[in-house]
């Protein structure tokens, strides 16, 4: 990690390595680069004067097995061409995500990070958050800890799949019936939403 002077800083990141691209030898490849942050959430201590908020990333680890993990982003409009005429500082309640460089940090008095700041070079608006998302106990999967590796047992939607029992019961002969037309095309509304209302347009880490 190099603050914005590009100097070495005693910082460390924990994470789930998702995937990894070889950048090549690392005798061809400068490291003394500002590295690229992508996060995702909704803003808080929106300050539109100085064109800053911030975004407290949640996201669970492995290694702490916890979904309690916070990764704070100080998010800042830099004084660019890009952002020179219009900068979109989200809403209060406006879920988004933002691509940005990062450009140094900011430490509590105990030497714990306070936030990471990024300079932002991409704002995407998601809508607006959600607070009806159902708790994890309501989710319809479950994981059965049975041993290694771990089963996943079905609830809710598809009845107990893991013990393997199903509805052996005759289907409705009303049911049946109306199987017949699955066919012929219906367009109740319903399918892959693009996130926009008609007739306008929709849409922090």
């Amino acid at each position: 990690l190099y603050s914005q002077e590009l100097a070495p800083l005693e910082c460390h990141f924990f994470g789930d390595v998702v995937s990894i691209i070889p950048l090549g030898s690392p005798d061809s490849l400068n490291i003394r680069t500002h590295a690229t942050i992508h996060v995702c959430g909704v803003p808080s201590n929106i300050d539109k004067p100085n064109s800053t908020f911030d975004i407290k990333a949640k996201q669970y680890l492995s290694a702490t097995k916890t979904p309690d993990n916070v990764f704070p982003v100080h998010c800042v409009f830099p004084a660019t061409p890009r952002w020179e005429k219009y900068k979109p500082i989200p809403g209060k309640g406006k879920s988004v995500s933002v691509e940005g460089f990062l450009t140094g940090l900011e430490l509590n008095d105990d030497r714990s990070v306070k936030h990471f700041i990024v300079d932002i070079e991409k704002v995407t608006f998601l809508g607006n958050a959600s607070s009806t998302a159902p708790k994890a106990e309501e989710s319809p999967t479950k994981i059965v800890n049975t041993g290694t590796p771990a089963r996943l047992k079905f609830t809710g939607f598809f009845g107990d799949q893991a013990s393997g029992s199903t509805n052996t019961s005759e289907p409705n002969p009303k049911k049946r019936k109306l199987d017949q037309h699955t066919n012929e095309p219906q367009d109740k509304g319903e399918g892959t939403s693009t996130g926009r209302r008609s007739g306008g347009a929709a849409n922090k880490h």
